[in-house]
């Protein structure tokens, strides 16, 4: 749960934001001075003043969005437990319920302890988001009223809201999964400052088809389409190599099976393993071969009709200037083949080049992709030749506390301690100890199944063999400084503290300290 700001820490702003932030977003002094002004009239929030920020779905596809604009509302589903005024229900009621649907093969707890959080816990004066997707949010409000039952058509379960600004901005939170999901005040002034889309101002989309599966994420998918040559790059545990095999899988689906292809670069992988040359046969005689690369462009070269994809793991493991050899500038975009003549003009462009070994003629096909990860904690992009960084397109991945929160497959704390607040307090203080941004823990390292019934005995194990041997390894060349980023989870040296891990109630201390924003100076 983010933690509660009193709003008069607040400067006066839109919709109880700071003037600047509402100024870096585009508003005008005047329109500043308005919704302040506005806002003074308005109920203010109770709790003691505290304001909360919500980012609400309005319908998949924010097929509700109109209903919301015209009703000042926004509204949820029932989330499988069916119509029912939640103002008469108490906690062990709305439990009871869960219990009963779960039993009978419907929601999981997680997902319909959204509609608790949605109807109980957001009171006047808090902010709404309502977004569409991981990539639009259509509009920012604030409550103006209580939780209401409106038995009817559509969603029953509303929430009176003013909203402030409709404008739709893009922004990227592929963590986004749930309806409902509380962010902090720094992602909701983010938010604010993010880019402005061209083009009516209230997108929305007609309800969808329910059985229909959810893609991939279009955007990546859209720019590899583009770009042709694209790396993913960030920190371990970040999603890299999952989202290489999702788009892999989904690529296999629109061109078949045997339109991927994937290699693992490392110290001893060659240019002969990749475009071509001398291997030895199961007679211990060396015959020339064609590497992956040259196999894959000669499969593409024969089937036109049919885009085909090369994944490269670990791209920045092997010498990438060796490797690519003299066909670097083959690949670029626009030096491709048209591989069907007959409907593609000649590239005046095109570039060929004569391969050493086979003395043949090459080119690559314009039908070819291709997909690298990256591992920035093993080197640094800026470490790549310049050649090579000038033909790929990068697409950074970072530790994303979002996919903590926003996933219902998976624990979003232990014993009340927020699992992306660990992970962001452990970031921010191997930050402040002078170790490089690149070397990060990724959220991955923080996802724990749900259908795990210890989740503290899984992130304990977590902890022994990945998260502190990670930071251990970030941290070679002066370990005393993994007790600023690890506290109680390490002795002085830098050394596992086994006491700690061992005993129940230290180590939901020690994690406790972790998602705070504590030195180690400020608890001794």
């Amino acid at each position: 749960m983010a933690k509660r700001l009193k709003s008069n820490s607040r400067v006066p702003g839109v919709a109880g934001v700071p003037v600047q932030a509402a100024k870096a977003a585009g508003l005008s002094n005047s329109r500043v001075r308005g919704v302040a002004s506005a806002r003074r009239t308005q109920p203010s929030p109770a709790r003691g003043d505290e304001v909360r920020y919500w980012k609400i779905s309005p319908g998949e596809n924010a097929f509700d969005w109109d209903r919301c604009l015209a009703e000042n509302t926004i509204g949820v589903g029932h989330f499988g437990l069916g119509n029912f005024d939640l103002r008469s229900i108490d906690k062990a009621q709305f439990r009871r319920k869960q219990d009963q649907v779960k039993r009978a093969g419907g929601a999981s707890i997680m997902k319909s302890s959204q509609l608790w959080k949605f109807a109980k816990e957001i009171k006047p004066g808090d902010k709404i988001v309502a977004n569409k997707g991981f990539f639009l949010v259509l509009g920012i409000g604030t409550v103006t009223e209580p939780y209401k039952y409106t038995p009817g058509e559509g969603y029953n379960h509303r929430i009176p809201v003013r909203w402030d600004d409709t404008n739709v901005r893009k922004v990227q939170h592929k963590g986004w999964r749930k309806t409902v999901i509380e962010i902090s005040q720094e992602k909701f002034e983010e938010i604010l400052r993010a880019p402005l889309v061209d083009g009516p101002p209230t997108p929305r989309g007609e309800p969808p088809v329910k059985d229909d599966p959810p893609n991939n994420d279009d955007r990546l998918w859209n720019l590899l389409l583009a770009r042709k040559n694209v790396v993913f790059y960030g920190p371990p545990g970040t999603g890299k190599t999952r989202e290489s095999l999702l788009l892999g899988n989904r690529w296999r689906k629109a061109h078949g099976p045997a339109s991927v292809r994937s290699v693992t670069f490392h110290p001893s992988f060659a240019y002969e393993d990749f475009i071509e040359g001398f291997r030895p046969d199961e007679n211990g005689r060396f015959q020339l071969r064609p590497g992956i690369f040259v196999k894959i462009c000669d499969a593409a070269r024969n089937t036109p009709g049919k885009k085909f994809l090369l994944l490269v793991d670990e791209i920045n493991r092997g010498d990438v200037a060796r490797i690519f050899g003299e066909l670097i500038t083959l690949i670029e975009p626009d030096k491709r083949m048209p591989v069907d003549p007959e409907k593609s003009k000649p590239n005046p462009l095109q570039a060929q080049a004569r391969l050493p070994y086979s003395d043949m003629e090459f080119s690559v096909p314009d039908n070819v992709y291709l997909l690298g990860t990256m591992n920035t904690a093993d080197r640094s992009i800026s470490l790549l030749d310049i050649a090579i960084r000038r033909r790929f397109c990068f697409v950074e991945f970072r530790p994303d506390g979002d996919v903590i929160r926003g996933s219902d497959k998976h624990y979003q704390d232990i014993y009340g301690i927020d699992l992306a607040a660990v992970m962001d307090g452990i970031n921010r203080r191997l930050v402040e100890q002078g170790i490089d941004r690149d070397r990060a823990v990724g959220h991955s390292h923080f996802l724990i199944p749900l259908d795990v019934p210890e989740p503290l005995e899984v992130f304990r194990d977590k902890l022994r063999y990945d998260i502190i041997p990670l930071i251990e390894e970030y941290c070679y060349s002066n370990r005393s400084i993994m007790k600023e980023v690890l506290g109680a989870l390490v002795l002085d040296d830098g050394s596992l503290s086994a006491a700690t891990l061992d005993s129940e109630a230290d180590l939901i201390e020690a994690l406790g300290w972790l998602a705070s924003a504590e030195t180690s100076e400020s608890t001794e």
